[in-house]
């Protein structure tokens, strides 16, 4: 895999890791409140 296709692949996760984390955060929140 070349490296560009490496960091492409690396951004996506960390987008899909941060939006799943908000998901969850505001679920907690709303939950907790």
């Amino acid at each position: 895999m070349s490296k560009r296709k490496k960091i492409a692949v690396g951004v996506t996760l960390v987008g899909i890791l941060a939006t799943v984390g908000t998901v969850l955060g505001v679920r907690r929140a709303r939950a907790a409140a």
